[in-house]
């Protein structure tokens, strides 16, 4: 009986243009794929422990992985392989250098408690987090300008005042040491308080067809 063993040249099986982005803890990886590959292996380590990895076939060139720590330095890398009926071939791995899952984009940010003279910024909470940062447009420079940082996912401004408005923007953050590490800005959204009544309203210079309204 005669068996035909077939191989694979392993370094034929080289992965290109690897890439990773993700936030709130998910990472998607993705690569150019690689002729003949029969699936790709990736793996997640933070220094030398390996904290998660992912196996895809069938043609599949990205791999998404959840539950990986947000603000922190990982590393990851990613190798295709080749099954035959005799033996599976994996080529070598690429590697991607560091890096790091930022905090997850605020969402829902509105303006909630209005009256004449206040108002307040409410958003949905981010899990895993240091705090958030407010920011106010500024018609001076056309952009925004950092005024407030808070801990919790609401914050009143109170002695405003009547008929103000103003957009504002709110991203999260995590303190890791001494560096900050930051989610993407929220949706621009206005506050405003409500407009004072008038007062003291009076009808002068009455006629049989006209009249005339004056006020404080």
């Amino acid at each position: 009986i005669k068996i035909n063993v077939c191989s694979y040249d392993s370094s034929a099986l080289v992965v290109n243009n690897f890439s990773v982005s993700g936030e709130n803890g998910t990472a998607t990886f993705s690569w150019s794929q690689v002729n003949g590959a029969s699936g790709y292996d990736v793996l997640v380590y933070r220094g030398n422990t390996l904290l998660a990895s992912a196996t895809v076939t069938g043609g599949v060139c990205s791999a998404t992985i959840s539950g990986l720590p947000v603000s922190e330095k990982l590393t990851s890398k990613v190798r295709a392989f080749v099954n035959t009926e005799a033996t599976r071939t994996n080529g070598e791995f690429s590697i991607i250098g560091d890096f790091t899952i930022n905090p997850e984009r605020v969402k829902n940010l509105k303006c909630v408690d209005v009256t004449k003279s206040s108002f307040a910024l409410d958003w949905d909470d981010v899990n895993d987090i240091s705090g958030y940062e407010i920011y106010k447009f500024d018609e001076n420079t056309g952009g925004y300008k950092l005024i407030r940082n808070v801990s919790e996912s609401y914050f009143k401004f109170t002695s405003v005042k009547a008929g103000f408005s103003c957009n504002y923007m709110v991203r999260a953050y995590k303190t890791v040491g001494n560096q900050n590490f930051y989610g993407e800005f929220s949706t621009p959204t206005a506050g405003y308080t409500y407009k004072k009544n008038l007062s003291n309203l009076k009808q002068t210079d009455v006629t049989k067809t006209t009249v005339k309204l004056a006020w404080d």
